[in-house]
Parts: structure tokens; sequence; C-alpha cells
């Protein structure tokens, strides 16, 4: 899994924080951080949805942020990597399976002899009968993940540059509070 480092340009501001203190100056940065981290979960996630046809509440799941603190002056967006039923990618029951469109600008897929079960737990999915004589267990289908996704330099880079611009206004931003 590809990590994103955000290295950051603040010079201009650093003389700022100079007539803060350490402590404003702590307070400051660590605001900024946790502003421009959910700014960064929102930005992943509109990057996901422009080309999968996932809703934003399936996208957000897969996303976490771990928020800056005093003392620890670092927040993290966490991407969990784990496959998405295909039930969230618009499934259709048809008469010969089911069809799914995975990518926006794809086409519908057709999934022959699969069909759409709500189990006993409430859980929907796309799912299938193993190869065979036998008709259970049945298996359920899955799709790629959001982490995955995000894996791409090209995604990643557009996410960091705009992270970057976010963090460098906003910490701009709360100096000008603290300094009034």
């Amino acid at each position: 899994m590809a990590s994103l480092k955000v290295k950051l340009d603040i010079d201009p501001v650093l003389r700022s924080l100079d007539r803060l203190g350490i402590q404003l100056a702590e307070k400051a940065i660590t605001r900024s951080l946790n502003k421009t981290i959910n700014s960064v979960k929102t930005d992943a996630s509109r990057k996901v949805r422009e080309e999968l046809t996932l809703l934003d509440k399936d996208v957000k799941r897969d996303l976490a942020v771990r928020r800056a603190r005093r003392g620890g002056l670092e927040a993290a967006l966490v991407v969990t990597v784990r496959s998405t039923g295909l039930i969230k990618f618009r499934a259709r029951q048809t008469a010969r399976g089911v069809t799914v469109q995975v990518k926006r600008k794809g086409s519908r897929k057709r999934l022959p002899h699969s069909f759409i079960a709500k189990m006993p737990s409430g859980h929907r999915g796309v799912f299938t009968r193993r190869k065979g004589v036998a008709r259970l267990p049945i298996n359920e289908l899955f799709s790629t993940s959001v982490g995955r996704f995000l894996d791409d330099e090209r995604v990643l880079s557009q996410i960091g540059e705009a992270a970057q611009e976010k963090f460098t206004k906003e910490l701009s931003s709360q100096v000008d509070f603290l300094l009034r």
C-alpha cells in the first residue's frame, strides 16, 4: 500500500508562529492539521466516487481519520483494504443473473447464474452457487476495494497537492485568529 507524505512550505507562516510562542504555535498547527485531514478524507472519497459507482457512506466506511494531538503533530488518513460486495455497485436482478456497474464510465456487466439474496442476519449480497451437484454452500461475490483504488500514484499526488494548499491556508488562518 502506497503512503502519501506531504512536504509543506510554511516559511512565511513560521515567522508568525515565532510571535505566538511555543504553546500557541502548537495549538495552531494541531488545529490546522485536523481541519486539513478532514478535507483530505472528503477529497479521497470524492476521487473514488468519480471513478466507481459507490455511495459516499460506502467509501467513507473504509476511510478513518487519526487526528493530531498536542505533542504529536501528525495526522493521518487510514485506509482499510477490504473487498467491497458487488451489491454496493448498483446490482440489479435479471432473469439471466445479476448486472452490476463497477466503474462510472464503464457499462453494466452481467454475471450469469448469480442472484441477490438476503441472509437471515439481514445482510444483502450478490451470491453464486458452487460448481457441482450440491446447491449449498453459496459464495458472495466481491469487487475491488477503496484502498486499492487509492493506491494509484496519480490519485495520491492530486490529493497531496490539495492537502498542501489547504494546510498552508488553514495554518495562516489559525495564526491570524490566535494573534488577535
